[in-house]
């Protein structure tokens, strides 16, 4: 159980996957919000920290919690479509889970244009959340 949802940070083909187990509904709207502040976009290791505190900010297990949280090489578990933070392009792609190896089809945004789609949630993200 749970509500299991990565955002994934692209820094010149090496990734990062920024993992939540109970609040990947919510991660459109965390991702605007990171991206809202306009720092450090084409900054890879900077942005996934920035990006990564704001999926913490509104957690009840804060940063002291061992659950909850995860950062990764690979993906782990998910539930809905990936958030792919391209710094070197100033793009977000929306992949969906078995588009991985981008295969499926995708949805792409500029990072301005995603902070006004994205904190709409899923479906401000044009149409059904999986394509």
């Amino acid at each position: 159980m749970g509500d299991r949802g990565n955002i994934v940070v692209d820094d010149g083909g090496k990734r990062v996957f920024l993992y939540s187990h109970w609040s990947g509904g919510d991660l459109p709207q965390v991702l605007s919000k990171a991206l809202g502040r306009k720092q450090r976009w084409s900054d890879g290791q900077y942005l996934a920290r920035i990006i990564f505190c704001e999926m913490l900010a509104g957690s009840s297990e804060g940063l002291e919690g061992e659950t909850g949280f995860g950062i990764s090489a690979e993906v782990g578990d998910n539930e809905y479509p990936y958030l792919v933070v391209d710094c070197g392009a100033g793009k977000v792609r929306i992949e969906d889970a078995d588009s991985y190896k981008f295969k499926g089809k995708r949805r792409e945004f500029s990072f301005a244009d995603f902070v006004k789609a994205g904190a709409k949630g899923w479906e401000g993200l044009g149409g059904k959340v999986f394509e």
